[in-house]
């Protein structure tokens, strides 16, 4: 990989659908070369694909932090498993479990927050929801 597949790069990362012309017009290269450049990058596995990120607007986030008598791997799965719940992480520290949840209301957290009460070990838990 050179300076060039570093500026191509570069200009995908901030915005991948930028076209391959306007690509070649900041870097001063061809089109083509901007082509087969990045194909090249996708065939070697230095650009994996193409993606979309979703705003979040409307979505209401919070970590759930979990003491548990003991952390238990099914306890973990099963806190997992709530459908607001994106991921669940056994740590060290004050807490044995923090879970992230996301969801379009406050409700369907908290149904998703007292479900994890209830699971098997768990003996107490904190919530902090994201406010930026």
């Amino acid at each position: 990989m050179d300076n060039i597949d570093t500026e191509i790069l570069s200009h995908l990362e901030s915005d991948s659908r930028t076209p391959f012309l306007q690509i070649a017009k900041d870097i001063g290269v061809s089109e083509g070369t901007i082509r087969k450049r990045v194909k090249a990058m996708l065939e070697s596995g230095a650009i994996k694909g193409f993606t979309v990120i979703k705003g979040d607007s409307g979505r209401v986030k919070a970590f759930v932090f979990i003491k548990a008598k003991r952390i238990v791997p099914s306890t973990s799965r099963r806190i997992a498993s709530l459908p607001t719940v994106k991921n669940v992480y056994e740590v060290s520290g004050t807490f044995d479990i923090v879970a992230y949840l996301e969801a379009t209301s406050t409700e369907s957290i908290n149904t998703d927050v007292d479900a994890i009460r209830k699971a098997y070990g768990v003996v107490s838990t904190t919530t902090a929801f994201v406010l930026v």
